[in-house]
């Protein structure tokens, strides 16, 4: 089964690639990755990920919140601007689908939402 998900984020990698408003997170050719979550950063995530769902694409956003923000770190004492890129990746982070149930048209289907969106 972890196949489709790592055959499916191969796929967006190569294709979202070509995009400049994203930023791919970076494989490291030692490691294998099974991808249950496929994460991209992007400009306008929060109205990238609304324009994905109008298509039927389920983009959603898992961690919103950097830890260091969220209260069960509060007894830390960490505040906003303490972990800058934590708190970057919190705004810009977006998840796509790759599930087993994501076939290359699918695939292509949201490659070609992102780049119209980011065309607009």
């Amino acid at each position: 089964m972890f196949h489709f998900w790592i055959n499916n984020a191969t796929m967006l990698d190569k294709m979202l690639s070509k995009n400049k408003k994203i930023t791919l997170v970076e494989r490291l050719k030692y490691l294998k990755e099974v991808f249950h979550l496929y994460h991209i950063n992007v400009k306008d995530r929060d109205k990238l990920q609304k324009y994905l769902i109008k298509n039927n694409i389920d983009a959603k956003v898992h961690y919103p919140i950097p830890i260091h923000l969220q209260k069960a770190a509060r007894y830390l004492k960490y505040k906003k601007g303490d972990f800058p890129i934590a708190e970057k990746l919190a705004n810009t982070s977006l998840s796509l689908p790759v599930h087993e149930f994501i076939t290359e048209k699918h695939v292509k289907h949201i490659v070609n939402s992102i780049n119209t969106f980011y065309k607009n």
